[in-house]
């Protein structure tokens, strides 16, 4: 085999074998790497049905860009031959380190939460590994853990996209006994919780330098996993903390909903030095999804950081909402002497009680509407959507959640669907203390839920009149009477837009299209339909096509309800991005912030705007706004630093993004910007690899674009010309704006050739080609004529007035 071809893979050296194949060291003559090719056995893909699902499954698996998973890279076959192409790591296998014995707490900790990290990527694309054991885990030169061997991985039953069965049509068991779990062995339901109970085991093993679970024979260790209680970590190792080791038990549990509900969880947990010595919070299904935003509308969330949540209040949660603002803007336990009141709140996600992972949409939709509907009441500070579905409660306690969110409350709850009804359960928790303020529980047939929230209305209006201003009064008490099947639709493509892929924009225009029909004079899907257009232009579908969508979406939308705050921000996205219209975009989006002046989103595009358009200090001001809105996410812990390194000062920027990638080396965006200003400030080596980074963890086109800039900067013409043939491909089969070919021309010091992208850019109204007055990689062609004329035509610098003030 050594010297054989395979396409442009060429054999170097073997690297291992196992039931699944062998791995074999090769060289990729197109990217100039090495790369790891594994044969995969003739038998496992005997049939075409089995190569289909497997090539599916590869698929996925290519689309996970995660620092702590080694990429897929391609899936082909050759001469009857079937091989995976994955990146080549280079360091030790686990099981490795563990020969030579337990590893110090700090560092299992520090290795577990990686692999959780890992893992929940993975289980966010759907997909469970059910072989995570040590072997499976290298640990790189760098330190760092990364995921291997996804071969006998297995979507998850209702994920997003095809599902796939065994890769074999048999029953048979799957995995390695040792880190099996109990529904494993029993054949049963396999999810995310599956591979908690395999990282428990691994956390075991690290821990203890010993494995959980122990048997002469297959089936006393069997038996042992099904039935036995493992030693207690610390009766091994005393001088493993209580907290440690409550973590890795809860992982072994036996019942999968007594686990952490998601690996992520399992990774605050290792992170908090607290973690688990308080007594177990309630077990919560499995999570399965994407909990925060990925890069992949990268183009969109370059205006607005994430997706501009419906105003638009849903039936149900309406009456979630009103119990619950009456009740944060009370007076503590009664009111009185010493009586707290509450500034600020996180929602937690509400819990699917009804087991059922179809019904995750419904869960997430109420916890939706319920941010969405608190953010409107401009004295009380709520955090987005996306800080409060990814930090969960499970694993930190509320003092602990509140601290890391910056908040005096937390609102949490659960919400089962049985036949027509729907029962609620909401508890204020103050975070300081962990003590509850308020639990109440509800439970109706649909329409008397939707007839309750006039009575909530009223009551807000009574208790807390001098704190809700007229318009917030008159929104939180409005009554609106929805079609059901219309309110379901909606809340499906709600929930396939946070998604932030191509295929879940895709999947939400469907849904919010079948709201419509149904409905046709209900705002939200029609907001919700104008949202999704404009986060799929210029990535899953042409601006031309998507944008005009969008504005008639959203104009519809206000044209039924002038309040809807969702509207108006997508609206001006559009005149943004898209018409060039800058001081109706300014109106827009001023409009969108008066009525949610605590959404993230609105802030980044009205503060992208001001960006675009120069006023940097002012776009910083908003931008740092929204990071203390969304204070988790990587994006917006970013944000702030553009106008720093677009303002040329990048020193300040440099300083900035070393410190995130420090706290968070797998951070994409902060290599990315990392990478810009050190090539701007003539540290071009350096910031090249810093790009490189970047594009390893987010291989998007802007990234590309941005690395083969960089190249051409550095004298690397070759490697320049290499990003650009890989933009050509990617844009064959999908959407490469102009802005992107035009960088690494401009890089390449091809300034003719960047200036005919450019003007290709504003013909077809694209929305990176925005950027190119701040952009400094455009001073060398600043002056010429043709340059000022694009400017011309895109209105830039427009009068966009007075920013609006912040509270």
């Amino acid at each position: 085999m050594i010297g054989r071809t395979f396409a442009h893979y060429r054999i170097l050296a073997p690297l291992g074998a196992g039931g699944m194949g062998e791995v074999y060291r090769a060289r990729d003559s197109h990217l100039d790497r090495e790369v790891a090719v594994k044969l995969l056995p003739a038998d496992l893909l005997a049939d075409d049905a089995t190569r289909v699902r497997f090539r599916r499954e590869a698929l996925a698996l290519s689309r996970i860009q995660h620092p702590h998973i080694a990429v897929v890279h391609d899936f082909a076959e050759q001469d009857g031959v079937a091989y995976l192409v994955m990146e080549l790591i280079q360091g030790e296998s686990l099981d490795r380190r563990i020969a030579l014995g337990a590893l110090p707490e700090s560092e299992v900790r520090r290795l577990g939460g990686q692999i959780a990290s890992g893992l929940h990527a993975a289980h966010a694309q759907g997909i469970v590994h059910r072989d995570l054991k040590p072997s499976n885990i290298m640990v790189t030169g760098h330190g760092d853990a990364k995921i291997l061997d996804f071969g006998i991985a297995k979507r998850i039953a209702g994920a997003e996209g095809p599902t796939l069965t065994r890769l074999t049509e048999t029953e048979s068991l799957v995995g390695t006994l040792p880190y099996m779990a109990p529904e494993q062995l029993r054949a049963g339901v396999v999810d995310a919780r599956t591979d908690v109970f395999a990282l428990g085991a691994v956390l075991y093993e690290l821990a203890t330098g010993g494995r959980p679970f122990t048997g002469a024979t297959a089936i006393e260790l069997g038996d042992a996993i099904l039935n036995r209680d493992p030693p207690s970590p610390r009766t091994l190792r005393p001088e493993l903390s209580a907290g440690l080791e409550s973590v890795i038990l809860r992982c072994l549990e036996k019942d999968p909903e007594h686990r952490f509900p998601t690996a992520s969880d399992v990774a605050v947990a290792l992170a908090s030095e607290e973690a688990g010595d308080r007594a177990r919070p309630a077990p919560a299904a499995p999570a399965t999804k994407n909990s925060g935003p990925r890069a992949g509308a990268g183009t969109a969330r370059r205006w607005l950081g994430g997706r501009a949540t419906r105003i638009a209040a849903a039936a149900i949660a309406i009456a979630m909402i009103g119990v619950i603002a009456l009740i944060v803007f009370m007076r503590w336990s009664g009111g009185g002497a010493g009586a707290q009141a509450v500034g600020s709140l996180a929602v937690l996600p509400l819990e699917n009680l009804s087991r059922d992972p179809d019904q995750e949409y419904f869960a997430e939709g109420m916890t939706d509407e319920l941010i969405v509907s608190l953010q409107a009441i401009h004295t009380l500070k709520v955090i987005s959507r996306s800080s409060s579905m990814s930090i969960r409660s499970a694993g930190l306690s509320a003092r602990q959640i509140g601290q890391r969110l910056h908040v005096d409350a937390l609102v949490t709850g659960s919400i089962q669907r049985f036949g027509p009804r729907v029962r609620i359960r909401a508890q204020l928790v103050r975070a300081k203390d962990d003590q509850s303020m308020w639990a109440a529980g509800f439970e109706r047939d649909g329409d008397d839920v939707l007839a309750l929230q006039s009575d909530i209305a009223r009551s807000i209006a009574e208790r807390i009149r001098t704190r809700l201003q007229p318009a917030e009064k008159a929104r939180l008490g409005s009554h609106v009477k929805v079609d059901q099947r219309a309110l379901e639709h909606d809340l499906r493509g709600q929930y396939l837009t946070n998604r932030l892929t191509g295929e879940g924009f895709q999947g939400a225009i469907a849904e919010f299209g079948r709201a419509i029909e149904i409905a046709p004079t209900y705002a939200a899907p029609l907001a919700g339909l104008a949202e999704a257009y404009a986060l799929a232009s210029g990535e899953a579908i042409p601006a031309h096509e998507a944008m005009p969508r969008a504005r008639a979406a959203a104009l519809r939308a206000i044209d039924l309800d002038p309040g809807c705050a969702a509207a108006h921000g997508a609206l001006g996205l559009v005149y943004a991005t898209y018409d060039y219209d800058w001081p109706n975009a300014a109106k827009e989006l001023r409009r969108a912030l008066a009525l949610n002046p605590n959404e993230p989103s609105v802030l980044q595009g009205y503060g992208q705007m001001l960006h675009v358009n120069g006023r940097f200090d002012e776009a910083r001001k908003l931008f740092l706004r929204a990071r203390e809105l969304d204070p988790l996410s990587p994006y917006a812990s970013v944000q702030s630093l553009w106008p720093l390194n677009q303002g040329r000062r990048y020193a300040e920027t440099i300083r900035g993004a070393r410190e995130i990638v420090e706290a968070d080396s797998s951070n994409w965006f902060a290599h990315f910007i990392l990478g810009q200003a050190l090539v701007f400030s003539g540290e071009r080596s350096e910031g090249v690899a810093e790009l490189e980074t970047a594009v390893q963890l987010q291989s998007i086109p802007i990234a590309q674009a941005w690395l083969g800039w960089a190249y051409g900067m550095s004298g690397r013409e070759a490697d320049a010309h290499r990003m650009l043939a890989e933009l050509e491909r990617r844009a064959r089969s999908g959407v490469v704006q102009p802005y992107c070919f035009a960088l690494v021309h401009m890089g390449l010091g091809q300034g003719d050739e960047a200036l005919r992208w450019l003007t290709r850019g504003v013909d077809e109204r694209t929305t990176e080609v925005t950027f190119i007055m701040v952009d400094p990689a455009w001073d060398p062609i600043r002056a010429r004529p043709e340059f000022k004329h694009l400017l011309t035509r895109l209105g830039l610098p427009a009068a966009l007035g007075a920013t609006p003030p912040l509270r």
